[in-house]
């Protein structure tokens, strides 16, 4: 367990299998097997764990919740959405104590649905794409969002209401808002609107970025030169949040500095001066840096909306790119988040224009650089 914590799934593996060994078997044990087998990215291993824990405890919740995000890794949808609902009981969840019924999927014609905010800025884009869809069947739509995402969702879903906040505010703040017939977290939309894959759609982005800013950062980055204009960010999450897999050392993309004709903008969010000055010093190489832009979330949509290219760990960067319908390469982890999938270097079902390259080995993130390098180049070329 305590390797596991730590993020050691590699050595936690080794113990799991001992324990296995020694004829040990509870539920506990084998739902831990599958959490560190899945974070190497054995999905079918973990998949047969987690279902040898389930004939030990039928009704364990974290079992059940884990084996629905490792059904969302391999697009089962039908199976994994309804296993995704269990995140809503757990104690991390904030609880909102909302007076409207919860929407079923019934008819909604002429009927005012409430759509809150839950999780990260990365999973509120990601799930904003289900919008669309509930707006059309809907006869109003009231969105909470977190306030850093509320100017673009007014700007993309100009027929809802929109309202930016917290997730801890009180309910009582939308009491001006006309009467609420039901309402649902903004997480369960894909259980009504993305039961295949067949029903993710072949969008070209589906938020909006301000186009005046759009326009100056354009010519701003213009000023640095001709080439290809690339965003970077190398830093995803928090401990909490598995960032020891969606993270790398600045220094590990310098590979891509190298390529002539292009320039480099960073997207990383948080303080992270010292390591591009380090960059400059060690390795000659220049990677802008625009502070203001990445604190307001707006404006780095607009930055984004700029470039040629963002390239990115797997970190909100990645959704807000995709969400645009700007071109995204993602570097994914062996064992990634469920959003990304496990196989192949192909699109996400959510993005488009997103291509994910993955690590073929725990922790291993030089040799994915390599191959972005490589397709870098090749781009390059073309241009």
């Amino acid at each position: 367990m305590y390797l596991k914590h730590r993020f050691r799934p590699d050595l936690a593996i080794a113990h799991f299998d001992r324990a296995v060994a020694l004829g040990m078997n509870h539920a506990e044990l084998h739902g831990n097997h599958g959490i560190a087998l899945q974070d190497l990215g054995r999905i079918d291993e973990a998949l047969a764990s987690y279902d040898k824990a389930l004939q030990l405890e039928p009704e364990n919740r974290a079992v059940r919740f884990h084996r629905s995000l490792a059904k969302l890794l391999v697009h089962d949808f039908e199976e994994g959405w309804t296993g995704y609902e269990l995140r809503l009981l757990g104690e991390e969840y904030p609880r909102r104590n909302f007076r409207f019924p919860r929407w079923d999927g019934t008819d909604l014609s002429g009927k005012t649905i409430l759509v809150y905010a839950e999780q990260g800025l990365g999973d509120e884009i990601m799930f904003a794409s289900c919008l669309p869809d509930l707006i059309a069947r809907s006869g109003h739509c009231v969105i909470e969002c977190h306030e850093r995402l509320a100017p673009m969702f007014r700007r993309s879903f100009p027929t809802a209401a929109v309202h930016g906040g917290s997730q801890h505010d009180e309910p009582g703040r939308l009491s001006h808002l006309p009467p609420i017939d039901c309402c649902i977290p903004v997480g369960s939309l894909p259980l009504h609107f993305r039961r295949r894959l067949e029903d993710f759609p072949q969008h070209a982005g589906y938020l909006k970025a301000d186009e005046a800013r759009v326009s100056y950062w354009r010519r701003s980055l213009a000023a640095l030169g001709p080439g290809l204009k690339i965003g970077i960010s190398w830093r995803g999450g928090t401990r909490q949040t598995r960032q020891s897999y969606r993270s790398m050392p600045l220094e590990t993309l310098a590979p891509l500095f190298e390529v002539p004709g292009a320039h480099f903008v960073s997207l990383q969010y948080g303080e992270c001066r010292d390591e591009i000055a380090r960059l400059g010093s060690v390795h000659g190489s220049i990677l802008h840096h625009f502070p203001a832009a990445i604190a307001d979330y707006d404006e780095t949509a607009a930055l984004l909306g700029a470039l040629d290219l963002v390239i990115s760990v797997c970190t909100a960067a990645v959704h807000l790119g995709g969400a645009l319908g700007r071109p995204v390469w993602v570097m994914a982890p062996l064992g990634p988040e469920w959003r990304y999938g496990t196989t192949g270097e192909g699109t996400m079902p959510w993005y488009p224009t997103c291509r994910v390259f993955r690590q073929t080995a725990p922790f291993a993130w030089d040799e994915v650089v390599l191959r972005v390098r490589n397709e870098l180049l090749a781009c390059r070329d073309e241009n």
